[in-house]
C-alpha cells in the first residue's frame, strides 16, 4: 500500500511541477540501483546484465578498440565492463547522470571503507576474460586509469558543461540517452550532442534497452524512452555513422517485468568516416 501511494504521489509531482531530469535527480538512488541490478547473482543479472557485459568485455579484451582516451556515459554504478579497457586506453573518463553518483564512484576509486561492493560483477567480468584469479588486480589497474568522474546532461550542446574535454577515441553510451529524454525528437537532439565528444574516426559503442518504458529503483518507477533497434540505427546513419556490428539479445527471463519491461538488449559498434581507433586498420 505504501509503495503504491508513494508512486501515485511521485507521478502527480512529475506531471505538475517537475521535469524528467529534476525528478531523476530528486529520487534517484545509485546504491539502490546497484542493489537492484548488479550487486548479486540473480535471474535478472544472468539474463540482462550478462547480456550487457558480454559484448563489451569481448570488444575491450580483444584489443580491437583502443586509443588514448575513452569516455563512458552510463546511468548508474555499473561500469565494471570497462575493466578490460584498462589495458588498451591510457585515460578513462566516467560520466554519470546524477550528482549523487559521483561521490559513490570516487569513494570506490579510492577504495575507501564503506564504498560500494562491486566484487560480484568484477568476478563475472574477470571470468568472461578468462582470468578469474585476477579480479582484484583488474579493479586496481582500472582505478589508476580513471582520470575524471563527471556529470553529464545530454540536453546540452556540451553534455559535460562546464568541463571541456578533448574528443575521445572511444565513446560508450549505456542507457544514458533513453533515461534523460522524453521523445524521439529530443533523443535525436541529445544524440547529436553526445557525438560531439567523439573525435572523427572514433569508435562509438552503445548498449540499448529495447522497447523499455520504465525501470524500478526501490519503490520508484522511472520513465525510459521506448525505442527499438531500427530507430537507433537510423539515427546513427542520419549522423553519417557506419554500423560495424549489431548484436540483439532477446529477453529470456519471463519474470521480473515489474522491475523493467524491456524486451531485449542491443549492442551496437559504429564509426564515422575512418577506423583510426581500430588496432588492425
Amino acid at each position: 500500500m505504501g509503495s503504491v501511494l508513494c508512486a501515485n504521489v511521485i507521478q502527480e509531482e512529475m506531471a505538475s511541477n517537475s521535469t524528467l531530469n529534476d525528478f531523476f535527480e530528486k529520487y534517484f538512488d545509485p546504491r539502490k540501483m546497484m542493489q537492484s541490478y548488479t550487486a548479486n547473482e540473480s535471474s535478472f543479472f544472468d539474463d540482462t546484465i550478462l547480456q550487457l557485459f558480454r559484448p563489451l568485455v569481448k570488444t575491450f579484451s580483444s584489443g580491437g578498440v583502443q586509443g588514448e582516451t575513452l569516455i563512458d556515459m552510463s546511468a548508474g554504478l555499473y561500469f565494471q565492463y570497462l575493466f578490460p579497457a584498462s589495458e588498451h586506453f591510457k585515460e578513462i573518463t566516467i560520466t554519470v547522470s546524477s550528482d549523487k553518483t559521483i561521490p559513490e564512484v570516487e569513494k570506490w576509486l579510492r577504495d575507501e571503507p564503506g564504498a560500494v561492493d562491486m566484487s560480484y560483477a568484477a568476478k563475472v567480468v574477470a571470468e568472461l576474460q578468462g582470468n578469474l584469479e585476477n579480479w582484484i588486480e583488474n579493479q586496481n589497474i582500472f582505478r589508476t586509469k580513471v582520470k575524471n568522474v563527471l556529470k553529464y546532461d545530454v540536453r546540452r550542446c556540451n553534455p559535460l558543461y562546464p568541463v571541456v574535454l578533448p574528443q575521445a577515441d572511444c565513446l560508450l553510451l549505456t542507457h544514458c540517452l533513453e533515461c534523460q529524454v522524453t521523445s524521439t525528437e529530443s533523443y535525436s537532439s541529445a544524440l547529436k550532442n553526445v557525438l560531439t565528444l567523439l573525435k572523427p574516426g572514433g569508435c562509438l559503442l552503445m548498449i540499448v534497452a529495447i522497447e523499455e518504458s520504465f525501470y524500478m529503483i526501490g519503490d520508484i518507477k522511472f520513465p525510459h524512452l521506448c525505442i527499438d533497434v531500427g530507430f537507433v540505427t537510423k539515427e546513427l546513419t542520419d549522423n553519417q555513422y557506419v554500423i560495424d556490428e549489431i548484436q540483439v539479445f532477446p529477453r529470456t527471463i519471463c519474470s521480473l517485468y515489474d522491475l523493467a519491461d524491456y524486451t531485449g538488449i542491443a549492442f551496437i559498434n559504429a564509426h564515422k568516416e575512418t577506423h583510426d581507433c581500430y588496432s588492425n586498420k
